[in-house]
């Protein structure tokens, strides 16, 4: 069993070193010019991580505890905060930096498995991993994605240890990663429907003998979630918040997997009914490769195999649960987890599809076809990268490090005036996580429109003040001020180009 781990040895992978280099080069530059992108969600896990340093616990920035988002990123980012005796934002674009160099470096090495006598083929990969976009879009902001990640290639690395050893001292790493995996994103729960499934179609391992694994893999790997579920219960009364249904259905959903697809590989994604093609096409050819392979039992224990359904089953977990609970819309960041495995999916035949060649001149034709479509998809994402990287030394990252934000009226009056609210008065917001951002005070969310409970508890609260932004980041789901004023009585206090300071209070006061 040692042997199978000896795929990560330094020796024959110094193309992936390289490579895993210059992709963390590449983080670091782009964070260092106006700091790592933030978006709501980020200052979620700030807010979370800083209290975790300060010993307070899992709270969010408002000292309400965390239950919409796994406890695991957050936990991680507190842990290294606390470790470095640095701010989480001071950091930050180091620990993306060192998170990508360890993904791209792991998936090199995989890939040194597919292509021992085929150079050019791990070459051409490697080459894409640090200036893909897909990459850089996620890998430059403060997202559990990029933890996710790096676990998901440490669960496919330890599952095949296990699928060519499958003992129960194997099954530990892979049961430990997954539970790892989610505890970060709930979407860790394809990574064990991935090792479930695989271990499933295991056909040296006895039923009996593959029954107990099944139940100890599927019992590790859910059990941090699980603890994190109950904790939730007992604090707030949900698992994890209240959740509204979707609304966009499956085929839609199919749909915009088919527009991140095509635009993976800089292919226009404008008509609707191509972008579906391409997804079913995709998501039918996957399963029929796995399920050819297991009736055929063909390398049902090759990486090529454990990628394949690794990516099949994380694509329709996304789409089928953003079919049921409301997701944002499916983009990049929520795909970005199966963009590797799915590249390697997808190209993986090329190696064996030349060496099967036998006439010199056809391989020459295959390898000048191959070539000219490297050339054209590395120009375009070099090109899109050149771009990427103009606009955040100019601009910033996109979110509330973007200039447009640091230098507003409403951000520059946060970070100087914070003696300006009474420090017994609570302060709510349609952004509340950019008020705590921005000033470290901790701001409540107005309720939204569905939530009637919490709606009539802020009608009848205190005297408070809400900080209303009127930029296009506000938002829109909150329930408008011209709604608030037939319960509260609300009158403006300050008013900025961006923003306006309310003091709301019960229409009887």
């Amino acid at each position: 069993m040692r042997d199978e781990w000896n795929v990560l040895n330094l020796k024959n992978n110094v193309d992936s070193l390289i490579a895993a280099i210059l992709g963390a080069i590449f983080i670091y530059a782009l964070t260092n010019y106006h700091g790592i992108g933030i978006s709501p969600d980020s200052v979620s896990y700030t807010g979370v991580a800083r209290n975790i340093r300060l010993g307070k616990g899992i709270l969010e920035f408002n000292e309400n505890p965390l239950i919409i988002f796994p406890a695991g990123y957050p936990i991680f980012l507190g842990t290294l905060s606390w470790i470095f005796s640095k701010d989480v934002l001071l950091i930050a674009p180091l620990i993306n930096a060192t998170l990508i160099a360890f993904i791209i470096y792991l998936y090199g090495c995989f890939i040194q498995q597919l292509s021992k006598t085929v150079y050019w083929y791990k070459w051409a990969i490697l080459s894409i991993l640090p200036i893909s976009y897909c990459l850089l879009d996620v890998f430059t902001m403060l997202w559990s994605e990029t933890l996710f990640m790096l676990l998901i290639s440490l669960f496919l690395l330890s599952i095949r240890v296990y699928l060519k050893h499958p003992t129960f001292k194997a099954l530990f790493l892979p049961s430990l990663f997954t539970a790892l995996a989610c505890d970060t994103r709930i979407a860790g729960l394809s990574i064990m429907a991935t090792g479930l499934l695989l271990i499933f179609l295991h056909k040296k391992v006895k039923w009996s003998l593959k029954l107990l694994h099944l139940v100890i893999f599927g019992t590790g790997g859910v059990v941090l979630l699980l603890l994190n579920l109950i904790r939730n219960d007992r604090m707030n009364g949900t698992m994890t918040g209240i959740r509204q249904k979707s609304i966009t259905p499956f085929w839609l959903n199919l749909q915009y997997f088919g527009e991140t697809l095509l635009q993976w590989f800089h292919i226009p994604a404008t008509n609707p009914i191509i972008c579906l093609i391409a997804a079913t096409i995709l998501i039918v050819s996957f399963a029929s490769i796995l399920l050819y392979r297991y009736l055929k039992w063909h390398k049902m224990t090759s990486f090529q195999t454990i990628t394949i359904a690794f990516s099949v089953v994380y694509i329709l977990f996304i789409i089928t649960t953003a079919s049921i609970s409301k997701y944002e819309k499916i983009t990049n960041r929520l795909l970005s987890p199966a963009y590797i495995p799915l590249l390697i999916g997808i190209t993986y035949f090329l190696p064996s599809l030349y060496h099967q060649l036998k006439s010199k001149y056809n391989k020459i034709g295959i390898t000048l076809l191959m070539f000219s479509i490297y050339l054209s998809l590395q120009f375009q994402q070099a090109m899109a990268t050149i771009d990427f990287q103009q606009q955040t030394k100019e601009a910033g990252i996109p979110g509330y490090t973007e200039l447009d934000w640091q230098d507003s009226d409403i951000v520059q009056f946060l970070k100087r005036n914070t003696a300006y609210f009474k420090p017994d008065t609570e302060i709510y917001s349609n952004a509340c996580d950019a008020v705590y951002f921005y000033s470290g005070l901790p701001a409540l969310r107005i309720p939204e429109p569905v939530h009637k409970v919490d709606l009539k508890d802020y009608y009848e609260s205190d005297a408070n003040y809400i900080v209303w932004f009127t930029n296009d980041f506000s938002n829109p789901a909150i329930m408008p001020i011209k709604e608030l004023r037939k319960h509260r009585q609300i009158d403006t206090l300050t008013k900025f180009n961006d923003a306006i300071i309310f003091w709301s209070k019960p229409i009887s006061q």
